[in-house]
């Protein structure tokens, strides 16, 4: 996933986004308008949302998003503390935890 959304800063030395960030804002403001989350009890089965801290600092406008997707589509939610938009890559065992934990309380873990 990491080398799917970033690419080497040779000039920082350092890590940035393979897409430009203005690109990137476009696609989310875009995918607003087009209603792309049903209720969760329109997938027929247990969804859990894992997200972005919506209280961390700078938190990207993701987090607020999935968490009144949470409260209005009634799922499963759990906010991984101190994480932004690539919470998978900030903390993999963190989101690993929150998804097993869910899968365990459903008797498939």
């Amino acid at each position: 996933m990491a080398r799917a959304v970033l690419r080497p800063d040779a000039e920082r030395g350092d890590w940035m986004l393979a897409c430009p960030r203005e690109l990137e804002a476009s696609i989310y403001l875009q995918a607003m308008t087009l209603s792309l989350w049903p209720p969760s009890a329109v997938y027929g089965g247990p969804v859990k949302l894992i997200a972005a801290d919506p209280d961390a600092r700078g938190a990207p406008a993701p987090a607020f998003a999935n968490r009144a997707l949470a409260e209005e589509g009634g799922y499963v939610y759990e906010a991984i503390a101190g994480t932004g938009h690539l919470l998978q890559i900030q903390k993999p065992e963190e989101c690993r935890r929150a998804m097993l934990e869910f899968l365990d309380g459903l008797g498939i873990g």
